[in-house]
């Protein structure tokens, strides 16, 4: 391993300690903060941080700073981890603390790729930036939305935006942290204040119409979407039309008991859509993990800048963009068949049935290996709201047979109406928008090409 270079007069025998660490432990983000030991370790990373805590005592801010720079280089995490809480906790200059912030984040989120860890280490952060000014916890809270780390930042803006209230840069963070923490009058009100000093924002605009578009307010959105050159229909209310096909990114409800494999899961699904205007989509595709948030059919609020390409069904790329929250709900009820594997064609004869329950108007899925093990075939159907639960199970034993699914959900939802029990509440007309997905027709009418993208 090569040294990297050191403050003049570091001891070598500490570095050789610090290169033992390494040694004992492997820079493996997907097992522990501190890494994954390889066995019984001969060195405390603690102990060693301490050591080079003793040998800075009394030096300058920079022979801190090019030892945190060594550490960083080579990757030695569990060493500098716990000399960067101590260099927060000793009394530096702000510019000093700054810069051991944005490291110590930077290793968690970045170096470990634990992003509940690093939003622990803000949350650690947040009290003493306070205390230490306005100036200092504004700086703070732009770092955090950098990275993008949002709800670390809320406080740290707000606090700072109102004890500045004419600083311009705040009132757009301010304005950024409202939107993802979904108040969306504040995020209004912030924007419409970055605007009255810098009218040719186009940004600022842009999220001026999401908030407006949040909030109903068209006469706003339509302003707004006007300012970024948007090409919007005649008229003074909503303005909602199906257009391009895109993706959107939808969160992944935490756990409701997370546990050790918390760190692991899924955070985020790609799924189809169709957009809207410029800050709503509907969906057309199954969320397989996301359900908790949205479900086809639903129409949900999203951000204007994209993370990512995801590809369409014909290979066309297709940009992704964020979700902030649901609009509107289509309703209907997501139902899994499941069957064992029988054979090594299994999955090429569930391709075939949601192949033709697609073209018979049934939006479907194949969740096999993602909600289920992969011995366990798995088929997500969506029982639009105006469709009988008997009508999807009369359907899947057309497209379906021989594959033995069986959804135990779906024949007690037949059974209910049978017996006459009240179906679910109808939406209410304002909740169906233009572009949503049409209710699946009878098999007898089914007309190949009209059907809804699968996911």
């Amino acid at each position: 391993m090569s040294r990297p270079t050191l403050p003049a007069g570091f001891p070598g025998v500490v570095w050789r300690r610090v290169e033992t660490v390494l040694a004992e432990f492997i820079a493996d983000p997907a097992a522990t903060p501190a890494g994954a030991r390889r066995s019984a370790p001969t060195e405390d990373p603690a102990e060693v941080a301490e050591e080079i805590t003793h040998w800075l005592d009394g030096r300058s801010a920079d022979d801190l700073e090019a030892v945190l720079d060594a550490l960083r280089e080579v990757g030695a995490y569990p060493v500098s981890l716990p000399l960067l809480e101590q260099a927060w906790n000793a009394e530096l200059p702000l510019d000093r603390l700054g810069r051991v912030a944005e490291d110590w984040l930077g290793t968690v989120l970045h170096g470990l790729a634990d992003r509940d860890g690093a939003l622990v280490v803000a949350h650690h952060l947040r009290a003493r930036a306070i205390e230490l000014g306005a100036a200092f916890a504004g700086d703070l809270g732009h770092l955090l939305i950098d990275l993008e780390l949002f709800e670390a930042a809320d406080p740290l803006v707000r606090f700072a935006a109102e004890h500045q209230p004419g600083d311009t840069a705040l009132a757009y963070a301010l304005g950024v942290v409202c939107k993802f923490a979904g108040d969306f009058a504040g995020c209004k009100a912030a924007f419409e204040t970055v605007l009255a000093s810098r009218p040719t924002e186009t940004a600022a605009w842009y999220n001026l119409g999401i908030a407006c578009t949040a909030l109903r307010d068209w006469a706003g959105a339509r302003k707004a979407w006007a300012q970024v050159g948007f090409a919007l229909p005649e008229g003074e209310g909503d303005f909602a039309a199906a257009g391009e096909a895109c993706a959107v990114r939808l969160p992944v409800p935490p756990p409701e008991h997370p546990d050790a494999n918390t760190r692991r899961r899924v955070r985020h699904e790609v799924v189809a859509g169709v957009r809207l205007c410029p800050a709503r989509v509907r969906l057309l595709a199954l969320p397989a993990f996301a359900h908790g948030f949205a479900n086809y059919g639903d129409v949900v609020l999203v951000d204007g800048n994209t993370v990512g390409e995801s590809r369409g069904p014909d290979g066309e790329a297709l940009p992704v963009l964020p979700a902030l929250r649901p609009m509107a709900v289509y309703g209907g009820t997501r139902l899994l068949w499941r069957a064992p594997v029988e054979d090594a064609q299994s999955r090429r004869r569930l391709d075939a049935a949601a192949r033709n329950l697609a073209q018979a108007g049934w939006p479907v899925a194949d969740f096999t290996g993602l909600v289920t093990d992969a011995d366990t075939l798995c088929l997500a159907l969506h029982l639009p709201p105006d469709r009988a639960a008997e009508a999807g199970i009369a359907a899947i034993h057309r497209h379906a047979a021989g594959l033995g699914l069986t959804c135990p959900e779906a024949e007690a939802l037949a059974a209910a109406e049978l017996a006459g029990d009240p179906p679910p509440p109808a939406l209410e007309p304002d909740e169906r928008r233009p572009g949503e997905p049409p209710a699946a027709t009878d098999d007898a009418a089914d007309a190949p090409g009209e059907d809804e993208p699968a996911r």
